[in-house]
């Protein structure tokens, strides 16, 4: 990850942007996680 950052400070992109984006790779990854757990309670509630 820190790479990736390194990479994308030497093209310009600023901090603003950067967190906008990890904003967005989180919020995507909750919703993911919230759905897998849903899914698994309907499996054990039949």
């Amino acid at each position: 990850m820190r790479h990736y950052l390194g990479v994308a400070k030497k093209q310009g992109v600023t901090d603003e942007e950067i967190g906008a984006v990890e904003a967005i790779v989180m919020a995507v990854q909750g919703g993911r996680v919230k759905a897998q757990f849903a899914e698994a309670v309907a499996v054990t509630e039949g």
